[in-house]
């Protein structure tokens, strides 16, 4: 017996989804950056600072 299975994509517009990714798992960024510009360093040697520009709920 074959079972449909619906296949849900989120979109790369889907900002939300990317911040949340991004800024909580660094290691991710910082591989998906080097692997996007395609730079020739070691990642393990590299750090990166994540600094947000949102508004706070409060502003």
């Amino acid at each position: 017996m074959l079972i449909e299975q619906e296949t849900r994509l989120i979109p790369l517009t889907s900002d939300f989804m990317f911040k949340r990714i991004f800024t909580e798992n660094p290691d991710i960024l910082k591989q998906f950056l080097i692997s996007v510009l395609e730079l020739n360093i070691n990642p393990e040697k590299t750090t990166i600072e994540i600094i947000s520009n949102e508004l706070t709920k409060g502003n």
